[in-house]
């Protein structure tokens, strides 16, 4: 009776994913699901916060190949910032009994229950790129304060110990903003010369309301010769606009982040992005699977694990090869 159970709540739950229409939902990657699923007969759940930008699918191609080379079906799922969602989908895939889960929380707090849920179900949760303010089996992500200081070194060597900077601050919990920031203020408060002006922009409209903070902060200070960009569509979004308003803005060089194709497009261009921080998002989900892999099996991993980061300039673009 239990086996009959378990399998009609299976189905009503798979024909619940599939009703989502274009909304975020699980699914499995079939192809992948077929070659491997026999090969180890583990199955990982993986939680995007977000599939609609360059780092993210990077960050997925990792996350495939991984469990590809691994031998391990994947089973994905995109909850696109919207958290109520994103704790239905851990549920679903606690309910599915998965041995492992991979979260991408862009909030630090709203899946502290889950995790804690998955973790007490025997459940190994890995969080990428931002931390939960719980605790995980493992962390995985860039150095992002490493990175930040990389770009604010850079900026200051670019334009000189004076100037007015524009930082544009993330919401209160994502983590890995948080930290680039905290990398750029540990060069700039060697830095008196330097104002800092602070904008606060949690990323909820994406590309086109970073835009809008960017414009409308460009305005208020005119005088600003920089700006720090703490993920890649902050860049291209202060691009848009000082390049909407050369007059005005032309003279304003942008330090990014993430190593985007159209950040490096830019950069090679000649345009006003002069250098972005590298981090490889292809070997952040590597190393995120690889380390499931282990703990599911048994053997001890760390509690953190960092990859490498890097400054790309307009130097050094042509020649740029992102790491796996």
């Amino acid at each position: 009776m239990k086996k009959v159970i378990n399998i009609l709540l299976a189905v009503i739950l798979m024909m619940n994913l599939v009703g989502c229409g274009n909304e975020p939902q699980i699914s499995t990657d079939t192809e992948q699901s077929t070659d491997t699923a026999t090969e180890s007969g583990l199955k990982i759940g993986m939680v995007y916060g977000l599939l609609s930008e360059e780092f993210a699918v990077d960050l997925q191609t990792g996350i495939r190949k991984a469990c590809e080379d691994a031998g391990v079906e994947l089973v994905e799922c995109d909850y696109n910032f919207d958290y109520s969602k994103g704790n239905d989908y851990i549920d679903n895939l606690i309910t599915m009994q998965v041995d492992g889960i991979i979260l991408w929380p862009f909030d630090a707090d709203v899946f502290t229950g889950n995790i804690d849920k998955a973790r007490a179900a025997g459940i190994p949760v890995i969080t990428v790129d931002c931390t939960a303010n719980t605790e995980v089996d493992c962390f995985v992500a860039a150095d992002s304060v490493l990175g930040g200081k990389l770009a604010a070194e850079y900026m200051v060597k670019n334009q000189g110990e004076t100037g007015k900077t524009l930082i544009i601050t993330p919401a209160p919990g994502m983590s890995s903003l948080e930290q680039r920031d905290k990398g750029y203020y540990e060069v700039l408060e060697q830095y008196p010369g330097i104002e800092v002006v602070e904008q606060l922009d949690a990323g909820t409209n994406a590309r086109a309301g970073y835009a809008q903070t960017v414009e409308n902060a460009l305005n208020a200070n005119p005088d600003i010769t920089s700006i720090l960009a703490n993920c890649g569509d902050v860049a291209l979004a202060a691009l848009s606009v000082v390049e909407m308003y050369p007059e005005k803005f032309g003279d304003v060089k942008i330090y990014g982040f993430d190593a985007s194709a159209e950040q490096m497009e830019a950069m090679k261009q000649n345009r006003q992005i002069e250098a972005t921080v590298a981090q490889y998002p292809i070997m952040i989900g590597r190393l995120a699977v690889e380390n499931m892999v282990k703990k599911i099996n048994g053997e001890e991993i760390d509690k953190e694990v960092m990859a490498e980061v890097g400054l790309v300039t307009k130097e050094s673009a042509e020649s740029f090869e992102a790491k796996e």
